[in-house]
């Protein structure tokens, strides 16, 4: 049973311990918990992980980055400096001022 929860598992990592459980369940065994399949695969060293979320960029996005990057590529430091950069986060320390 394990090695057929592991192979699932390796076979595609991002399949949940439900969809795994269906898949390892066969007519002449128990069906196992989907807490157990988590536990097996944790005995195992796979941990469970949360994709990462990434800001969504769209192919338009994309080719409009390039073009930027292009047309800049002549840039000194002198040009560098006098840009304003917009990726700076902004902390309140007490209380909110309405801005999300």
């Amino acid at each position: 049973m394990d090695r057929n929860i592991l192979h699932a598992c390796r076979e595609d990592p991002r399949r949940t311990s439900t969809d795994i459980q269906v898949s390892v369940t066969s007519l002449n065994q128990p069906v196992p918990s989907s807490r157990t399949i988590r536990r097996r695969l944790q005995v195992a060293g796979l941990h469970g992980r949360r994709p990462v979320k990434k800001p969504l960029v769209s192919l338009k996005n994309r080719k409009a980055r390039v073009e930027w990057a292009k047309q800049h590529l002549s840039w000194g430091p002198r040009e560098w400096a006098n840009h304003i950069w917009s990726d700076e986060s902004k902390f309140n320390l007490f209380g909110t001022d309405g801005i999300q």
